[in-house]
């Protein structure tokens, strides 16, 4: 890698590592409120993809970027009553992942 600097002054070079941090909210509401959140985070790079599943199948979750939440309303037309599996995978834009997987009733 090369880089052309054309100003005097302290730099720095860092690897991005880390994979992001995903946290679930109100985790035991979920089903009373009939919607799944998370929050994410990421240290340097940030936040590049995310793709949600249940039981295999891709759920779209949408993202308030101000309080990096990621919603999805469970749908009763799209998903049965009783036990599922959750995946959420979340990529930052340095390639690092990061997979929250979890069992939940509805």
């Amino acid at each position: 890698m090369d880089v052309n600097i054309s100003e005097f002054g302290a730099y720095a070079v860092i690897a991005d590592r880390i994979p992001p941090r995903i946290s679930p909210v109100e985790q035991v509401q979920w089903t009373t409120r009939g919607v799944i959140t998370f929050r994410l985070s990421d240290n340097l790079s940030g936040v590049a993809t995310y793709r949600g599943a249940i039981d295999g199948q891709y759920v779209l979750f949408e993202m308030d970027g101000k309080t990096s939440l990621i919603k999805y309303k469970l749908d009763s037309e799209r998903l049965s009553r009783g036990a599922h599996t959750l995946s959420l995978t979340v990529t930052d834009a340095c390639g690092n992942q990061s997979i929250y997987e979890t069992k939940f009733q509805w």
